[in-house]
């Protein structure tokens, strides 16, 4: 298969390309998509919290932890306003980095479904299914 040699190439692209900036600008876009990607887990854990209240999981959230969230979305929401407004730069490149990202995710995560839908089993079908 060739899908290690493409990865292996979109990475060595996105090197090159992060080669061409400072330093802080790299902190500035990691520290944005680490704070993305937390505050995407927090909206799923909640969504499915609620939505699915009894759905198995492999270990159950004590109600009195749910004090902790509000103090770290606050501090999430500092982190992703401070890399928004660093610069022009930073902040043409978050966006778009974003807003490209959210379809390629759907997309993925759409594709996922379809192919549980025909069957196809994932690990953690597997994992559940051992209990």
């Amino acid at each position: 298969s060739g899908a290690r040699y493409m990865a292996n190439v979109a990475q060595l692209c996105i090197i090159l390309v992060m080669l061409s900036f400072d330093f802080s600008d790299i902190l500035v876009f990691d520290n944005f998509f680490c704070a993305s990607a937390i505050s995407l887990e927090f909206a799923a854990f909640f969504w499915l919290r609620w939505s699915q209240p009894d759905m198995r999981r492999p270990f159950r959230v004590p109600s009195w932890s749910f004090v902790l969230f509000p103090p770290a979305a606050v501090v999430l929401l500092v982190v992703v306003i401070h890399c928004l407004t660093k610069s022009w730069k930073a902040f043409a490149i978050n966006a778009t980095a974003f807003v490209l990202g959210l379809p390629y995710g759907w997309w993925i995560s759409r594709k996922s479904q379809q192919q549980h839908e025909h069957g196809h089993r994932s690990s953690l079908d597997v994992l559940l299914e051992d209990d």
